[in-house]
């Protein structure tokens, strides 16, 4: 039985595996190396890049290097990969050791480029792969999620979508994301996430996370709505 899952999320940064110079062969194989070195049974990754068609095959080789695997069995003897398309060919993806029994039925994919399972469109949207497995006699859901990184009224209506995506399934669930957003958890009354934003300039680039962006030189916060939106949900 067992008595303690190891679940990882990481940000690969554009992870290619086909790099273009030495620089960026180094740091693809240290990544790798990390992955190897958490030894996890259950990773959600983010920012695979590819094009959309090659998307299974790089998560794939992924899981090739890291001694995970991604493959999902479907009922109707298909194989596939848990990947979900993203924007800019960015793509988000669940790993995990082989031994972990997925249940193909909580199998989802929500995307902006394709409709796999079910989905949305809209330029600017993130991705969310979601799958079940059977630990220790019972269900568990496992995702990974990339919120928008433009767009704040949109990064606030997808955190519901979301929220109903991977609470759809009984039981516990975990995700792995890049949420773009600062978290809105507290701890005696003041933010487990301090405000990056306060009390520094305003730069141009701040209108994307910054609640009610103002004018240069006046108060601004982030915005941590999204993060609200999970907390209020049920998810911590």
């Amino acid at each position: 039985m067992i008595k303690r899952l190891r679940f990882a999320t990481y940000n690969l940064l554009d992870l290619s595996l086909a790099p273009e110079s030495a620089q960026e062969g180094e740091r693809q194989r240290q990544v790798i190396q990390t992955i190897r070195a958490i030894k996890p049974d259950v990773i959600a990754v983010q920012e695979l890049k590819c094009p959309p068609g090659r998307a299974g095959r790089l998560v794939a080789e992924v899981g090739e290097r890291t001694g995970l695997t991604a493959t999902v069995q479907e009922s109707a003897g298909r194989a596939v990969h848990a990947v979900a398309v993203g924007d800019h060919t960015l793509h988000v993806a669940l790993l995990w050791r082989p031994g972990l029994t997925p249940l193909p039925e909580t199998f989802r994919t929500y995307s902006p480029a394709v409709h796999h399972h079910g989905g949305w469109r809209g330029v600017g949207y993130g991705s969310l792969v979601r799958l079940g497995f059977a630990v220790a006699g019972r269900a568990m859901t496992f995702a990974s999620y990339h919120a928008p990184a433009f767009g704040r009224h949109r990064r606030l209506d997808q955190a519901e979508t979301t929220l109903a995506a991977v609470t759809a399934s009984a039981g516990p669930v975990l995700v792995g994301s890049d949420f773009n957003a600062v978290g809105a958890a507290r701890v005696n009354g003041d933010f487990y996430d301090p405000d990056p934003y306060t009390g520094h300039l305003w730069w141009p680039d701040l209108v994307h996370q910054c609640h009610e962006p103002t004018h240069p030189g006046t108060n601004h916060r982030a915005d941590r709505r999204p993060a609200a939106v999970w907390e209020a949900g049920g998810l911590y």
